[in-house]
């Protein structure tokens, strides 16, 4: 089984509303396998991501959902919550589960870590999305919004 790498600021000073992963870890003697980064810059996500057998995203609150799509346009199977704006972003490009239903996210994380054939075609469908979310994409759109051709 891969090791679980978690990324992003984390910030035990406000607990409860954030869980004190650091202290998660230790507690159930999970070390071994679990590697926790922290933050991340922006330049070596890519690196992370290509690497990842698969990115979970398990955010209740999300304003837009960047963090799957970089995801996806690197080539990580993704699987997210079905909160927020995360479903309309991802569509079929994605797992989903339940962010507060542990038996939900293990169900589907298995099934996800055991299926290459669902990893695969996750991949496929994450490469495809992600590009209807591009710079090019949004500029083509723009331009035909300017010049009053709204067939697209």
């Amino acid at each position: 089984m891969p090791p679980l790498v978690l990324s992003g600021k984390l910030l035990p000073h406000l607990a409860p509303l954030v869980t004190d992963v650091e202290r998660l870890v230790r507690e159930l003697n999970l070390s071994p396998f679990v590697r926790i980064l922290g933050f991340v810059p922006q330049e070596d996500l890519p690196a992370l991501y290509r690497n990842a057998k698969l990115f979970f995203f398990p955010s209740r609150y999300e304003g837009f959902g960047l963090p799957i799509l970089e995801a996806m346009n690197m080539g990580a199977p993704v699987l997210t919550s079905k909160m927020s704006s995360l479903p309309e972003v991802a569509r079929d490009a994605a797992l989903y589960c339940h962010p507060d239903d542990i038996d939900d996210m293990a169900r589907t994380l298995r099934s996800l870590l055991l299926s290459d054939t669902l990893q695969d075609t996750l991949v496929r469908r994450g490469h495809a999305r992600a590009a209807q979310f591009s710079w090019e994409h949004f500029s083509r759109k723009l331009l035909h919004i300017l010049t009053g051709d709204l067939s697209v």
